[in-house]
């Protein structure tokens, strides 16, 4: 790794835990600076703004995140592997600490549709999810493995809102407990569609 990289993964790993943990409005360049030791003039050589470093730390998380979320997929059914990345998301999570929150869900309750990069970046992360268990979704539909009662994007975005609301109320609380009881609904509500084979 180069020098002028090692520089931005400094960077970049600070920001990462200043954003995570404070928010991306109560973290500034002072605070950046600070926490990765880098003076002013390099980073500005970096990164021309706050919202510029903002949406490479997000990538960069992203990209670790979709990772280990898609590593126990393998060649499972649609509807398993749905399963399979909700219990890879919760794990995720509490190996993460979930006192935290979800990165991306922190910045979008944050930044709502303000019209910056940053906002327009962690929109594009939750439309991505819901079409993914949409897909997976109406894949498990056409298998004959799931019948639904509602439509694939409804239940997609249900999905989605327990795992959200789970991390949450366990940010709140500082322990686990909810998110795990999200997950159950979860999976409670996928047997639920589950058609049984004779």
């Amino acid at each position: 790794m180069q020098k002028g990289d090692a520089t931005r993964e400094r960077i970049k790993k600070a920001s990462l835990g200043l954003f995570h943990k404070k928010g991306y409005g109560s973290t500034s360049i002072n605070h950046v600076l600070d926490s990765s030791g880098i003076k002013k003039g390099t980073f500005y050589f970096h990164y021309p703004s706050k919202e510029k470093l903002a949406v490479d730390v997000l990538d960069k998380a992203l990209a670790k995140y979709e990772i280990q979320i898609n590593e126990p997929i393998g060649h499972l059914p649609p509807s398993d592997q749905i399963m399979a990345v909700v219990e890879a998301i919760v794990g995720y999570h509490i190996e993460d600490g979930t006192s935290k929150g979800c990165l991306f869900g922190n910045m979008a309750l944050e930044m709502g549709k303000n019209g910056t990069q940053v906002a327009a970046f962690v929109e594009k992360v939750f439309d991505d999810w819901v079409i993914r268990f949409e897909k997976l979704l109406k894949k498990a539909v056409e298998n004959n493995e799931i019948t639904l009662k509602e439509s694939p994007l409804a239940f997609s975005r249900t999905i989605i809102a327990l795992i959200q609301g789970g991390l949450v109320l366990s940010k709140i609380s500082g322990n686990p407990d909810a998110l795990i009881d999200c997950k159950k609904s979860i999976m409670a509500l996928m047997r639920d569609r589950k058609i049984k084979k004779s």
